[in-house]
């Protein structure tokens, strides 16, 4: 993140970037815990729209949320005993679809936007 901003950075007033012409963008996150684990006071969720609203220093930032997701695709070759093959097979099977769905309309609204911008 420390990166993306450097560019934009005005040494004289740090509070105040440099941005000549605000650009959406959008922040995608993926994670294996389900979506109602997600706000259960681990702070995820605070963590997240931290890095939008660091994204927001650019222009409108987006945040898109993957949960429940599936990592592996043999579990019995790592330590996940604790993990639910059957049903991150079956969550797979049905939202991953939905996950990919979601992640192209939002690319498809950022290209829109970037051409509306010109």
């Amino acid at each position: 993140m420390e990166r993306l901003i450097f560019p934009v950075v005005n040494y004289s007033d740090f509070m105040h970037p440099i941005v000549l012409k605000p650009k959406h963008s959008a922040a995608i996150f993926t994670m294996n815990c389900p979506n109602d684990q997600m706000y259960q006071g681990n702070g995820y969720d605070i963590l997240m729209d931290m890095s939008a609203r660091q994204l927001g220093m650019f222009g409108p930032a987006t945040i898109l949320r993957a949960y429940d997701t599936y990592q592996f695709n043999d579990y019995s070759r790592y330590d996940a005993a604790q993990i639910d093959a059957a049903h991150k097979a079956a969550m797979h099977e049905s939202q991953f679809p939905k996950d990919l769905e979601n992640a192209y309309r939002l690319g498809k609204h950022l290209v829109e936007q970037a051409n509306a911008d010109i």
